[in-house]
Order: C-alpha cells, then structure tokens, then sequence
C-alpha cells in the first residue's frame, strides 16, 4: 500500500515528465526515452509536503509551456508504448494528466485512511 507522500511524488513525476518530453517534441526534438525526476517519497511524509510537492510541480508544468515555439512541431509523433496510439506534443502534455486522473482514487482512498475511515 502506497502512503499519500508516495502517490503525490509518483503522479507529479510523471507528469512533470510528460510535460518536459512535450516541451521537446513542440521544439522538434525527437523522442529520446524517459525524462525523469523523482524525488524520494520517503522524504514526504505531511500533507504540508504534499501540498507544497503538488504546488511545485503545478508551478513547473505550467512553466513548461512556455519553452513551446510559437508554431510548435505537432507533426513529430511517436507511440509511447506499444498498444498507445501515435501522439504529438499536445498528446504528450495531456497524457500527464491522464496519468495523474488515474491516480484519483488512489489519492482519496490514501486520504481516507488517514483520516481513519
């Protein structure tokens, strides 16, 4: 069972990583394997910590956008993995906060728990 620290690190370093590799595809860089910055879950154990992890990682997607050329490359796709679709850039972003949906439940049921219900 994963704590709430281990969730919020695992979901906003996922989709910071999208956001990046998104930022490269818009620029034209082709994709070139995994863009990945986790800091250690171990290390997040307050909701304090969560927010401000959620906060940091909000502030950096968002930043991310601005590194897109005004006329970004949305014709250089790839397919994440093998049963994906093709995406570009734009899919690549979204897929961020694909991931970070999938995680919802997860997160409430970790919130429940704590609250020892």
């Amino acid at each position: 069972s994963w704590t709430l620290g281990h969730v919020i690190v695992h979901t906003t370093a996922s989709a910071e990583e999208s956001a990046f590799l998104a930022a490269e595809m818009a620029r034209g860089v082709e994709n070139h394997g995994r863009s990945r910055s986790e800091i250690p879950w171990e290390t997040v154990t307050t909701i304090a910590q969560c927010r401000d992890r959620l906060e940091e990682s909000r502030r950096m997607r968002l930043a991310s956008l601005a590194l897109w050329p005004t006329e970004p490359y949305l014709d250089l796709t790839y397919q994440p993995w093998p049963t994906a679709p093709e995406i570009n850039a734009v899919g690549r972003f979204v897929l961020g906060f694909w991931h970070d949906s999938d995680h919802l439940g997860q997160i409430a049921e970790c919130v429940r728990q704590a609250k020892g219900g």
